[in-house]
């Protein structure tokens, strides 16, 4: 089954364990959430201040040890491009995200 995000913002899928060890908190996704309804909440809570400020956020969708998922708080960066903050050691990345800081008619997309 295949999902789309009407929304103005990037989701790219990955499976990957992340690299560095922190002491990250990390923001709990609602039990019985899935990880599109979990991904749409995350974007949509961030896009807002996004085209306000102009600035992309970023950050990454988790899975804990106990299968929960849980986000990276998103990284505010720059106009157009965005690198977030590691996930701490103990979580499975499934998916980045990124927010897309401004519209403009002229941009070809």
């Amino acid at each position: 089954m295949k999902f789309v995000l009407n929304i103005a913002a990037a989701f790219m899928v990955s499976a990957c364990l992340a690299e560095a060890p922190r002491d990250i908190e990390v923001i709990k996704a609602p039990a019985g959430m899935s990880e599109v309804e979990f991904a749409k909440a995350t974007l949509n809570r961030l896009q807002t201040v996004s085209f306000a400020s102009n600035r992309e956020y970023c950050g990454y969708i988790l899975r804990a040890p106990n299968g929960t998922l849980a986000a990276t708080p998103a990284s505010k960066c720059k106009v157009s491009s965005c690198r977030g903050t590691e996930a701490p050691e103990e979580y499975l990345v499934v998916a980045s995200f990124h927010t897309h800081g401004a519209f403009e008619y002229d941009t070809p997309a």
